[in-house]
C-alpha cells in the first residue's frame, strides 16, 4: 500500500468532507470511546442502539473505487453491466461499570442482519431491473469484554490503557468454513490493546486513540486510531466530531481480489463523521451519529448511521473531564 498516495488523495478532500459530517452533526463504533477517562466507582452507563450502513460500492487494494461491473452474457452474446449494494443493520447492547475510580469494566454485544444484492441495468443507467444474486446473514457480531485503567491524571488532562477480547459466534476459517458460511463468515477471535488519552476545557474535550488488533483465524492485525473534538454550550447537549482508521499492519502485495461474497481478510479504511447528545430527564439520553468512508484499501465504501438511547447512574452532564458523560 503507498502511504504517500493515500495522504495525497485525503489532504485536499478534508475540508470537503469535514462539512458534512458536521452539518450532518450525527459510527456506532465511535459512540463507545473512551478517551482516557474512567466511570466513578460503581457508575453505571449503558445504552440501547440501532445502527445500519450500506455500501453501493467498494476499494480495490490498489485504492481505486469500484460502482459498476460487467459479466459476459454468452445468450445475448454481449456484456451485462450490474451494481451491487452491500448493507447491515442491527442493534446493540453497550455498558461501562466503575468498578473504582481508576478501573472501568465495559460489555459490548452488537448483533447483526447482513444482505448483498446485485442486480442487472436494464438501460445502462438503472439498476433496478433484475435481481442478478442475492445473500443474507443474521448473527452476532461478537462479545466484547473490556477494560480501562487510567493512570495518569494531571489537572484536565487523563490516560489510560485499554483492553478487550471480542468473542465471535463460531471460529470455522473464513475459508475453508465456505459450506456453512456461503456468505461472509463468523469472523474471528480479536484481542485489542492500546492506550488513550484526552484533554478537557471549558465546554469541552479532545480525544486520541491507538490500539493494536490481533485478529485470528486468516484475518490480518490492524492497528485502530481515533481522534476527537467536542463541546457544550448548550446544557445537557453534546456535539462531537471524529476520524477513525483502520489500517492493515499488513502490505496488500498477494493480497486476495475483492469479493463482495466473502468476509475481506484484510483491509485498511478512513472514517470522518460527528454525533449528538442530549439528555431528555436526569441521567436518560439519547445519541445519534453518522459517519462516511472517505477512502480504504480492499474494503466497502461504507455510510454508516447509528442512534440509541440510554441511562447514566448516578446522572452526572455538567460539562467535560469527569463529569463527561460518554
Amino acid at each position: 500500500m503507498n502511504y504517500y498516495s493515500t495522504f495525497v488523495f485525503l489532504a485536499p478532500n478534508i475540508a470537503r468532507i469535514f462539512l458534512p459530517a458536521i452539518l450532518f452533526a450525527t459510527s456506532y463504533a465511535n459512540l463507545c470511546a473512551g478517551g482516557g477517562w474512567p466511570q466513578p466507582k460503581n457508575d453505571l452507563f449503558a445504552k440501547l442502539y440501532y445502527f445500519s450502513s450500506s455500501a453501493p460500492s467498494y476499494y480495490e487494494a490498489g485504492g481505486s473505487e469500484l460502482i459498476e461491473f460487467k459479466e459476459y452474457d454468452s445468450v445475448h452474446r454481449r456484456d451485462r453491466r450490474y451494481a451491487m449494494d452491500f448493507s447491515s443493520a442491527g442493534v446493540g447492547l453497550y455498558a461501562e461499570y466503575g468498578l473504582t475510580d481508576k478501573l472501568t469494566l465495559s460489555l459490548d454485544f452488537p448483533f447483526s442482519s447482513f444482505g448483498l444484492k446485485e442486480t442487472y441495468s436494464i438501460d445502462d443507467v438503472h439498476f433496478d431491473y433484475e435481481t442478478k444474486r442475492e445473500f443474507s446473514l443474521v448473527q452476532y457480531n461478537w462479545i466484547g469484554l473490556g477494560a480501562r485503567w487510567q493512570i495518569l491524571e494531571i489537572e484536565h488532562f487523563t490516560a489510560s490503557l485499554v483492553g478487550e477480547i471480542r468473542i465471535p459466534p463460531g471460529f470455522s476459517s473464513p475459508d475453508t468454513g465456505r459450506a456453512d458460511y456461503p456468505f461472509l463468515s463468523d469472523g474471528s477471535f480479536q484481542a485489542i490493546g492500546g492506550a488513550e488519552i484526552g484533554y478537557s476545557f471549558a465546554n469541552g474535550w479532545i480525544e486520541a486513540e491507538a490500539r493494536y488488533n490481533r485478529r485470528g483465524d486468516d484475518f490480518k492485525n490492524e492497528a485502530l486510531l481515533h481522534i476527537e473534538g467536542g463541546f457544550s454550550n448548550i446544557p445537557k447537549t453534546y456535539l462531537k466530531i471524529f476520524a477513525d482508521a483502520a489500517v492493515s499492519t499488513d502490505n496488500f502485495n498477494g493480497v486476495r481480489p475483492f469479493n463482495p461474497v466473502q468476509s475481506q481478510l484484510q483491509e485498511t479504511a478512513y472514517n470522518f463523521g460527528g454525533s449528538f447528545m442530549a439528555f431528555i430527564s436526569d441521567g436518560w439520553f439519547f445519541e445519534a451519529s453518522y459517519s462516511i468512508r472517505v477512502h480504504g484499501f480492499n474494503t466497502w465504501n461504507m455510510k454508516m448511521l447509528s442512534i440509541g438511547g440510554g441511562i447514566k447512574i448516578p446522572a452526572r452532564h455538567s460539562g467535560a473531564g469527569n463529569e463527561k458523560i460518554r
